[in-house]
């Protein structure tokens, strides 16, 4: 900003109260930023707010067309609540979870397990797993998965357990070669967005991550997202989704979704007042991919997303 160059820590979900208003925000931290200067706003913050400038000082003030602060998506056994900065799901037990599983982590081959560390180690400096006192309650396992193409390891939980004691009905899951076939009807002039770590975008109720226990180096972590596997996230992603683009008429009759994989016509609306719509309901999206002349095929890949492949 002032030509001198930011070194960056990390990141960090940290809460933020602005005039008595807080928010959920993610942060990047640094030693230092421009002289005179702690902290740096992004527009997911000051949306909400009139900037006014009072004898040479900003003032932030009340907006007056700011949305309520809470909206509720609901689907038959679960809810998804925005409280203008994120969203947090809870869903309905069939009854109390009792996990009987005590092994932490599945063997994760040698090669790839410092890069294994690594990331888990990362989901506890984003607040994704969050310290707790030991107990005797049952584990979620971690186990490596390799993505050989793009070189990385990542980290997921069996959730198999688990499962057997989530409500949650597949009936309005989409089915993957009728969305195939109705995203091939999209013009050549289209483009693909992907949401960022999309499932771990979502935050978990403390009723429902109570019982996501993990343990990693010897130390005790609840999950606070909503996670990959959890046999209700594809159903919690597609509901949210869905509401968020439908705020928006003309987005919405340009795009079309398969749970956190978006299609847009870019004929009717740009990409970036899709993306704008996203940050706006706090939903973070990878780059844009454009679909050109010679990536119309589409397939799915092995994560479960629907992806651009060269032909």
């Amino acid at each position: 900003m002032d030509g001198s160059l930011i070194e960056c820590l990390g990141e960090a979900d940290v809460r933020l109260t602005v005039r008595d208003r807080t928010h959920s925000v993610r942060a990047i931290v640094s030693f230092n930023l421009i002289s005179g200067v702690d902290v740096i706003l992004g527009h997911d913050i000051l949306r909400g707010y009139r900037i006014l400038f009072d004898r040479g000082q900003l003032v932030l003030g009340a907006c007056a067309e700011a949305r309520r602060e809470v909206e509720v998506v609901k689907g038959e056994n679960f809810e998804v609540v925005f409280d203008g900065a994120s969203w947090t799901a809870r869903w309905q037990w069939k009854e109390e979870p009792r996990l009987r599983n005590r092994t932490s982590q599945y063997e994760v081959p040698g090669k790839l397990r410092g890069k294994f560390n690594e990331e888990v180690e990362k989901w506890v400096e984003r607040g994704w797993l969050k310290p707790r006192a030991p107990n005797y309650g049952g584990l979620l396992p971690l186990m490596a998965v390799e993505h050989k193409r793009k070189g990385k390891v990542r980290p997921v939980l069996d959730f198999r357990e688990l499962n057997e004691f989530v409500s949650c009905s597949g009936a309005d899951a989409d089915v993957c070669g009728d969305k195939l076939r109705s995203w091939r009807q999209f013009p050549e002039n289209s483009a693909l967005l992907d949401l960022k770590d999309a499932y771990m975008q979502i935050r978990v109720a403390g009723e429902c991550s109570s019982a996501m226990r993990v343990k990693f180096k010897a130390e005790h972590f609840e999950l606070t997202r909503v996670g990959f596997g959890l046999n209700c996230a594809p159903q919690i992603m597609k509901a949210v989704l869905s509401y968020v683009l439908s705020r928006d008429e003309d987005v919405s009759s340009a795009t079309d979704h398969y749970y956190d994989d978006i299609i847009i016509n870019l004929d009717k609306v740009c990409a970036d007042r899709v993306k704008k719509l996203l940050v706006e309901y706090g939903l973070e999206t990878k780059p844009m991919e454009k679909i050109d002349g010679t990536k119309r095929a589409m397939d799915v890949s092995g994560g479960g997303g629907l992806v651009n492949r060269a032909t």
